[in-house]
């Protein structure tokens, strides 16, 4: 069987989000590391939105508020961040931008995007805020799946005769067993027609 890699089409829709709690869970209230009435450059802040980015179809823009506490301050770091709480201030960093306020960044795992929670972690000096967390709801998720295409196949090809999933979800294979091209081994040439039902395995 012939190893080929083809086209694989990921279609995002824009993302409605929902389960909106403190960083530590409860209240829709942001879990702050310093009170805003002892804040010297920040305040308190949330998630505006996240949604597709159009420039790419495996990312996702995420949008928020100022942290700043006054229009003329600058210098504030914020990171995108994944709940987890092993990690100081429950943060395992994703990206950071300084100064904005929207960043964009890549989807890999569909899976563990279902169960994860995200917020933003807002610095500057000594002092930090942390928004509310936002998790992707269910319906989200099921927009975001993949649609498999091969890349040149002929009528009778029979493209996903067999499938095969490993229990991480990060690689598929799909075979088409009646693929008519002479090449083996990977990246050949896939416009040749002329061993007839040689078969392919289409690697995404």
């Amino acid at each position: 069987m012939k190893l080929r890699p083809s086209i694989a089409l990921l279609l995002i829709t824009p993302l409605s989000l929902s389960g909106l709690t403190g960083c530590n869970g409860g209240s829709n209230t942001a879990n702050n590391s310093n009170s805003s009435d002892n804040s010297k450059y920040l305040s308190s802040f949330n998630i505006i939105s996240i949604e597709n980015d159009d420039s790419y179809i495996k990312r996702l823009k995420v949008s928020w508020e100022t942290a700043a506490s006054h229009s003329s301050i600058n210098g504030i770091t914020y990171k995108l961040c994944k709940k987890e709480t092993a990690q100081p201030d429950n943060c395992l960093e994703l990206t950071r931008v300084i100064n904005k306020t929207s960043v964009s960044i890549e989807i890999k795992d569909l899976l563990s995007a279902i169960t994860n929670e995200y917020f933003i972690l807002a610095s500057k000096e000594d002092e930090k805020q942390l928004s509310a967390e936002k998790i992707i709801s269910s319906d989200v998720i099921s927009k975001m799946v993949s649609y498999i295409k091969a890349s040149t196949l002929d009528a009778g090809d029979l493209f996903d005769s067999q499938v095969a999933l490993p229990s991480n979800g990060k690689t598929l294979a799909v075979t088409a067993c009646r693929e008519g091209s002479n090449t083996t081994g990977i990246n050949g040439d896939q416009s040749n027609n002329s061993a007839k039902d040689a078969g392919a395995v289409y690697i995404y």
